[in-house]
């Protein structure tokens, strides 16, 4: 006996919500014909190859440190830097990613406007002129 079924797709729109550090949020929206959205791991600070991804607004992978990222879908909670910290197969990290942060006071955020900005450290430049004379 045949049976021939039919498959239905909704035209869902889902609503994604980030929330880093409890400070980054972003909101996002994905519309398309399908019932669920699903993936066998999760990406913490960015992708294996980030250039590759269709539509991406960021062609580099996150470097610093990150210290509570969650996601929670109705009943479901999960803490995914202790899963990164643990080694869960459910967990791929890129990027340079801390799981521990320096105490204190956030640092003053710096924006590089060309490719040829670049940092000084004074330190370094102490040294250097002990050296130098």
């Amino acid at each position: 006996m045949i049976v021939k079924t039919k498959t239905v797709y909704a035209l869902v729109c889902v609503f994604l919500v980030a929330v880093v550090d409890d400070v980054y949020t972003d909101h996002s929206h994905i519309a398309g014909k399908f019932t669920m959205l699903s993936s066998s791991r999760v990406y913490v600070g960015g992708a294996v190859n980030p250039r590759a991804l269709l539509g991406a607004r960021v062609h580099n992978n996150f470097v610093g440190c990150l210290r509570k990222v969650e996601f929670s879908a109705d009943t479901l909670r999960l803490n995914l830097i202790d899963l990164a910290r643990t080694g869960s197969k459910l967990i791929q990290v890129a990027g340079r990613v801390d799981y521990t942060c320096p105490s204190g006071d956030p640092q003053d955020p710096v924006t590089f406007t060309t490719r040829e900005s670049y940092l000084v450290s004074v330190s370094v430049l102490t040294v250097v002129g002990l050296f130098l004379g």
